[in-house]
């Protein structure tokens, strides 16, 4: 009975052990620490790597020359003038040989093919890096929010006091009371309302980190500033160096080489054999020849000579409808970050700054009785609100601000 006991203690201190492992915690204090973690674990963004260095070998594997043959052949034949007969043996060794070029052209598509993965891995990588920012500037739009809720929601307590005082020495209404207490409780729910979707954002950003199930994310990351000097208007130099316009350039080089390997069809190959004589009755015997293939001008040739041309013309205007549509989506970006930076000036500059003086004088006017209640209410409710939209544009300037920034290898904007 003992050592049952003893047996069951144990499994019950592994079984605790086990849980303490499990529920690990992760502490990240940078966002550039919280994209490093997420970069390396996520599973599709692994797999586009793979791609990118199987990619490296191409030009090699595209512009090395064929497999060599070799060969044996037995001969069996009666000897003349004799009356037996021997075997010979006849060994062979034979190499081909594309036209002088041909091969520097499989090379380029090889090359081509491979600038094309490795942008595919950094738009991979971009945006992975942009969702995670803007999971992280959500967690903290959802703090300031609960931040300013709570204040809020305590100045509606000291109003509902104050009113309730009054109520009772009366000076004021039962409906101003319960007014009071009606708005501090639809704070409450919103409370309750950001508590929960913090939850989604968290959970969001662990499959975003791809992290083991029952593990915790702490964050203390400080909220980003917002730069008082607007961000300069994009030209097509920035269009040019975006990582789409990139890619678009890559595939249309990959189309021009195709088309390059296509018209090598027209060129003649070369190939070159070599042979030995194993002569059982005589002396050994060596041999060897030259073959050049004169290619026969097949209409199939032609046609797939057009058809690549045709997809190098489609690609030119690809490149140029890219170009313009980046060009335009950058310029609108760009103007969508430096209008909510300025307005973010300006809430800090005169609006919350006018209504929270605005705010304060009302308050000690209602409680010495020289303001209505109605005045004192709306005055709170002004600067609640003012802070609420104040957060929700410095969210969307860092978010936007994210966004152009992936738009470039690195996330580095030309001008910088």
């Amino acid at each position: 009975m003992i050592n049952k006991q003893r047996g069951l203690l144990v499994v019950a201190l592994l079984l605790s052990l086990t849980a303490q492992l499990a529920a690990t915690s992760l502490t990240f204090t940078s966002v550039d620490a919280l994209i490093r973690y997420g970069l390396s674990r996520n599973a599709a963004l692994n797999a586009t790597l793979s791609s990118w260095e199987s990619s490296k070998s191409l030009p090699a594997k595209l512009s090395g020359l064929p497999d060599p043959k070799i060969g044996v052949r037995f001969n069996g034949a009666p000897a003349k003038n004799s009356d037996y007969s021997f075997d010979q043996k006849r060994y062979l060794l034979s190499q081909s040989f594309p036209f002088f070029g041909d091969r520097a052209h499989l090379r380029e598509e090889g090359e081509a093919k491979g600038a094309v993965s490795y942008l595919d891995l950094v738009l991979a990588q971009n945006e992975v890096r942009h969702s995670i920012e803007s999971l992280v500037y959500k967690l903290q739009l959802n703090n300031a929010l609960s931040d300013i809720t709570k204040k809020n929601k305590e100045t509606l307590i000291q109003l509902s006091n104050i009113a309730d005082v009054k109520y009772q020495a009366g000076l004021g209404l039962q409906a101003q009371v319960i007014k009071a207490q009606v708005s501090k409780g639809t704070l409450e729910e919103e409370l309750l309302s950001l508590s929960h979707s913090r939850v989604v954002l968290m959970e969001a950003l662990k499959q975003s980190l791809n992290v083991e199930g029952g593990s915790d994310i702490s964050l203390d990351i400080p909220a980003p500033s917002v730069p008082k000097i607007s961000v300069s208007r994009p030209n097509k130099n920035w269009a040019a160096k975006s990582v789409a316009v990139q890619k678009s350039e890559a595939i249309k080089a990959v189309q021009e080489s195709v088309l390059a390997v296509e018209k090598d069809r027209f060129s003649p190959k070369f190939s070159a054999q070599f042979e030995l004589w194993d002569n059982p009755g005589s002396d050994n015997q060596v041999g060897g020849q030259l073959m050049m293939s004169v290619p026969w001008f097949y209409s199939s040739n032609k046609a797939a000579i057009k058809e690549a041309e045709g997809v190098v013309a489609a690609r030119e205007f690809a490149v140029e409808e890219a170009l313009n549509k980046t060009h335009s989506r950058l310029v609108s970006l760009v103007s969508d970050i430096n209008t909510t930076q300025q307005k973010i000036v300006l809430y800090d500059t005169q609006l919350l700054r006018d209504a929270r003086l605005s705010f304060s004088n009302f308050q000690k006017s209602y409680e010495v009785g020289n303001a209505s209640f109605i005045d004192y209410f709306e005055a709170e409710q002004t600067v609640f609100q003012l802070e609420k939209k104040q957060a929700r544009l410095i969210n969307h300037y860092h978010t936007q601000s994210s966004a152009l920034k992936w738009h470039f290898e690195k996330g580095e904007l030309p001008h910088e």
